[in-house]
């Protein structure tokens, strides 16, 4: 079966390829955004995974609310430790960040001026006290600059996802930033697998025999898959094609329509020419009969009018009476 990809980088894909064995796994997704759009976990959610969703900024976290209901949607943001802390909110978007200088290199490339917005901040090591988790089969972190806040609020020593996935990257650009963090993931007994140009994928300790294999070559067409936009992009084509027949239908009847209506004109046409060379020809034959009638009436009038008719008058008279 096909593959179907949403991730913005082909995560979805490499996570697919590490663990498409297990049933109805678990991830954890920190700064998860629109629930579809660049999804990470909807290609798993579809396949019978469930998860926590964590996202700050109010539209997504309703987006996600709706769209998954068998996971777990928390509308806060995670950190270090357990606090309140101002967001530079940049809606619309999965930009919003905790850096303001982040932020405002945003605004600064076209992006809507950030909102500051006070929100909730627990961990990750809260979040799974909390939930009990017990397996976590991945677990991905973007969050705009804050990723050393994330990974140290995580406890990884306690907390071990199987496979970690941070942005390892300045917020839209290519510079690659995880000096920052590399060695509090490394210390805790993950090793460092893959670069694919955004993140940095760990694979525990535990689990690095069994997966480290899987991360020496990047998504090809070997791993079967498709991406979701050009599915979508395809079923748009095929409905305007769709569309586009049922409209070349309508044509081609009104274009038979018309023809007959031309053909039907065209006989009325000639039914009417027909009738009014018939009614021409009866006025002449009625005129050149009157004309007749007119001729030998005059002609009668004219013999009763003259001295003959007079004189025999009496001798009509009298052969009339026998």
């Amino acid at each position: 079966m096909t593959f179907v990809s949403y991730a913005q980088n082909f995560e979805d894909v490499m996570l697919w390829r590490a663990l498409k064995h297990i049933e109805a796994g678990f991830y954890i997704d920190v700064g998860a955004a629109h629930p579809d759009e660049e999804s990470v976990t909807r290609a798993f959610y579809d396949r019978g995974w469930r998860g926590i969703n964590i996202e700050p900024e109010p539209d997504y976290a309703a987006a996600l609310r709706a769209s998954r209901p068998r996971d777990i949607n928390l509308e806060l943001a995670i950190g270090s430790h357990k606090g309140k802390a101002v967001i530079h909110r940049i809606a619309g978007t999965g930009l919003s960040t905790f850096d303001a200088k982040i932020a405002a290199e945003h605004e600064k490339a076209g992006f809507p001026s950030p909102q500051d917005m006070e929100i909730e901040v627990t961990t990750i090591e809260s979040i799974w006290r909390k939930y009990a988790l017990d397996t976590v089969h991945f677990m991905k972190i973007d969050v705009e600059g804050a990723e050393l806040e994330v990974i140290k609020g995580a406890n990884l020593s306690h907390c071990r996802p199987w496979v970690v996935i941070v942005e390892a990257t300045r917020p839209s650009t290519p510079e690659r930033s995880s000096h920052r963090f590399q060695k509090v993931i490394k210390d805790a007994g993950y090793k460092l697998r893959w670069f694919d140009g955004l993140n940095e994928w760990y694979v525990a300790e535990e689990h690095d025999s069994s997966l480290k294999s899987v991360f020496r070559l990047p998504p090809n067409i070997f791993d079967n898959f498709v991406m979701a936009n050009f599915l979508a992009q395809a079923g748009r084509a095929d409905n305007a094609e769709r569309e586009l027949e049922l409209v070349r239908s309508e044509l081609h009847r009104i274009e038979g329509s018309l023809h007959s209506a031309q053909e039907q004109a065209e006989r009325s046409h000639a039914e009417f020419l027909a009738a009014e060379a018939r009614a021409i020809i009866a006025e002449e034959k009625s005129r050149e009969r009157e004309g007749k009638v007119t001729a030998v009436q005059a002609e009668l009038d004219l013999m009763r009018s003259s001295k003959s008719w007079k004189i025999t008058s009496p001798l009509r008279m009298v052969r009339s009476k026998f």
